[in-house]
């Protein structure tokens, strides 16, 4: 009994198995490949006679007169057919249906680009055809639009004036979600939407900044980038960019993008990277850092993690999430000799004196002391040592320590004596 049973399952799955690849749903007629089954399709039909035409288009069964379609959009204008395409054309007229307008809608997504002359032909036969029966469907209506030109733009319009997420949009006219006539559509509506419409589109705007040359993106980027502030952005657009085009300061990409801009983005990965890193924007050395946000060229983490480095250009800051009270500023080009070192080791360890010691912030200032490598000490009065620092490393404010106030003040007296 148990095997009879197991025999009729596999048979039924079998020919449910056989059943669907003769079926196809609309969707998959972009994908299918028919091959010699064209030519053989195409040959057959040149070679009855005008006056038996119709009573062979009738004759032809569902997968022949797919197969008319497809060979009409294979054509190529490199190697046209005149007569077999006329041909082809006759037969798909007296056959046209609404199920053929529907695989006529997902192949014209993928084919809408090609170098082909019939497709303008079948766009024309369509509409015709929807015409004449007044059809109302979501194809029936896009292939109306397509046909009268301009139809990514008209999409666009819709989408503005429906407020539709894509998906949604798609669904209902019956795009399909892999074509790349879709895509084309979303690029130029999330190069121009409003605020909103991102959140509610999210996965398009990862999909598309993976898959679309970036020479494509720039309005898209620069019309997110504008719509939101640093602490709106949302996290997975902004960590596709970044997978994109690099960071603002350092990368070529970004060349184009304002300078406004570019600093939001930067300091949007800045934020996140620091609380992250500190664990509470509460944080004192998260506190004091933000400061100085926008002087920041790039901020990253190595160690897995466990290290995080604040660049500023001339020099970078290095906070252990292990230390609580100290960080360290290293002069960049010393950084760069031992940031694969730090990788491994604690900072602590490159100290000059291999006494884990090192000199500080207060140090630079009061000592006027100089080094590859200061240590800055976030308790107390040790933060206004750290700003003075700061101040003067980044040419906010005059360097005024006791030292440098004499030279100037001798550089002014020489400057009056030569006088």
């Amino acid at each position: 009994m148990e095997n009879n049973i197991s025999f009729i399952t596999t048979k039924l799955r079998n020919t449910i198995k056989e059943m669907s690849a003769r079926f196809l749903l609309t969707e998959e007629f972009p994908f299918e490949e028919r091959g010699e089954e064209l030519r053989t399709e195409a040959k057959n039909a040149m070679s009855v006679s005008e006056s038996n035409l119709e009573k062979y288009a009738f004759s032809l069964g569902g997968r022949s007169i797919e197969n008319v379609l497809f060979a009409l959009f294979e054509h190529s204008e490199a190697n046209p057919d005149s007569q077999e395409t006329a041909r082809l054309l006759e037969i798909l007229a007296y056959r046209m249906s609404k199920r053929l307008l529907e695989i006529i809608w997902q192949l014209y997504q993928f084919k809408y680009k090609d170098d082909n002359s019939n497709l303008s032909l079948i766009l024309k036969m369509s509409v015709d055809f929807i015409e004449k029966e007044e059809l109302k469907t979501p194809e029936a209506e896009m292939l109306k639009i397509f046909y009268n030109d301009k139809g990514k733009d008209k999409a666009v319009e819709m989408l503005n004036r429906q407020s539709l997420p894509i998906n949604s949009f798609a669904g209902f006219y019956k795009f399909n979600l892999k074509s790349p006539m879709l895509k084309s559509i979303a690029v130029k509506y999330l190069g121009q939407c409003e605020k909103s419409v991102y959140a509610f589109n999210e996965a398009w705007m990862n999909r598309i900044i993976s898959e679309v040359n970036y020479s494509k993106l720039e309005k898209l980027l620069i019309n997110y980038l504008t719509c939101f502030s640093e602490e709106e952005y949302i996290d997975s657009i902004n960590i596709s960019i970044l997978d994109k085009i690099g960071y603002p300061y350092t990368s070529s990409d970004w060349v184009d993008i304002p300078d406004d801009l570019k600093r939001k983005f930067s300091n949007w990965n800045a934020l996140k990277l620091m609380a992250e890193h500190f664990q509470t924007r509460t944080n004192k050395k998260y506190t004091l850092l933000k400061e100085y946000i926008n002087y920041t060229k790039k901020v990253m983490t190595l160690r897995e993690g466990q290290l995080l480095i604040v660049d500023f250009g001339r020099f970078v800051i290095a906070d252990d999430v292990t230390i609580d009270y100290y960080s360290y500023l290293i002069e960049k080009s010393h950084f760069e000799k031992i940031k694969e070192e730090l990788e491994q080791k604690l900072v602590s360890s490159f100290s000059s004196n291999n006494q884990d010691l090192f000199l500080e912030a207060r140090d630079y200032i009061i000592e006027e002391t100089e080094s590859n490598v200061l240590q800055l000490d976030y308790r107390d009065v040790g933060k206004l040592y750290i700003k003075k620092t700061l101040n003067i490393m980044l040419g906010l404010v005059t360097d005024s320590r006791p030292s440098k106030s004499i030279l100037k003040a001798a550089d002014l007296y020489f400057q009056h004596d030569v006088r």
